[in-house]
């Protein structure tokens, strides 16, 4: 499948009050790979049709804003596709969609809160939002990049399923009981697979840590 970049970082960069196209499917503007087979495409596409109206609604009950909240289920579907090697085995997809949706909209209001506060404290100071701190230097960004990396690297070479349970906590801050339902395991084995990703991200992270 053809993957049109410019058309997703077009859709990356709008901004969160303006009224989204309609319905457009991630799956047309991924940067997914390898090439998707036709199952995957049946599946994903069968998700999108049933759940993105529900998810919208269910996602205008935090955020209220309907352009926010279908950019928001437009990013979790996203990310279900580009990460659908990890997610293959999922067990409940309308459980990990509901808690990925409900998660970003949780994250969106926490950004939203932090920015009000930011803004109100630098009027109080008299100071210009944003201005407060120099640019990062050169060497910071390149330990950043660097660091960023090693770790994807560390948790790309995870176990299958440890891989998953890591990611689905991680990126999708989903709790233990919402992981288990995901995989269709107990929360006492995805408290044992994220104890083993953990060690070993930090054996792999040694060098950036000590």
């Amino acid at each position: 499948m053809t993957v049109d970049r410019r058309a997703r970082l077009r859709y990356a960069s709008r901004s969160p009050h303006q009224k989204p196209a309609a319905r457009e499917n991630p799956v047309h503007r991924s940067g997914a790979s390898p090439e998707p087979t036709a199952r995957e495409l049946r599946i994903f596409e069968g998700l999108f049709r049933t759940y993105h109206t529900r998810l919208c609604e269910f996602a205008r009950a935090y955020v209220v804003c309907p352009a926010v909240a279908e950019e928001l289920v437009h990013d979790v579907f996203l990310r279900m596709w580009e990460r659908r090697s990890v997610l293959q085995h999922c067990v409940t997809p309308k459980g990990y969609l509901y808690a990925a949706v409900r998660n970003q909209a949780l994250k969106h209001l926490s950004h939203e809160a932090v920015v009000r506060r930011t803004h109100a404290m630098a009027t109080e100071e008299g100071r210009v939002p944003g201005t407060g701190e120099g640019p990062i230097r050169a060497d910071e960004q390149l330990e950043a990049s660097e660091l960023a990396a090693a770790f994807e690297g560390a948790c790309d070479r995870l176990p299958a399923r440890c891989r998953e349970a890591f990611t689905l906590y991680r990126e999708e801050r989903m709790s233990y009981a919402e992981i288990g339902e995901v995989m269709g395991i107990s929360e006492r084995t995805v408290e044992t697979q994220l104890a083993r990703a953990n060690k070993v991200m930090r054996r792999e992270l040694a060098k950036w840590v000590e």
